[in-house]
């Protein structure tokens, strides 16, 4: 088994993954009320919780630059896809409804995601060339 076939196993499972606990994360947050997430995952509303500001942009920043650094550029429509996805479907969890829903969360949280992505990718690119 070489390096590429391990990268493609591991980015599918990434994929599959993330997907099935985005779902995980909404049954738990809209059926059994558990929110020990919300600050990573939601833009505060409050001003004054720069905090979890703070959380929620660097858990977006850190966590798709280390992805852009394992995956680099393959796939990176499957990426954009799959962040789409998942940050619509959180979007949908934040109030367990989509009726007032906070679509400029879901697009900030795409882009930071996407941008740190291929910041990641281009970083460790330009590291090993």
């Amino acid at each position: 088994m070489n390096i590429s076939s391990i990268k493609a196993f591991l980015f599918k499972t990434y994929i599959y993954g993330a997907t099935f606990l985005t779902i995980l994360f909404i049954i738990l947050k809209c059926h059994f009320k558990i929110t020990i997430f919300d600050k990573f995952l939601y833009i505060p509303k409050e001003s004054q919780e720069t905090n979890n500001l703070m959380y929620f942009i660097l858990f977006h920043v850190v966590f798709y630059f280390i992805l852009g650094m394992i995956f680099k550029h393959d796939d990176l429509w499957i990426q954009i896809l799959q962040t789409i996805f998942v940050e619509f479907a959180l979007l949908y969890g934040e109030k367990c409804t989509i009726q007032n829903a906070n679509y400029q969360s879901a697009i900030v949280s795409i882009f930071v995601g996407m941008i740190s992505y291929i910041l990641g990718g281009w970083f460790i690119t330009i590291l090993f060339t």
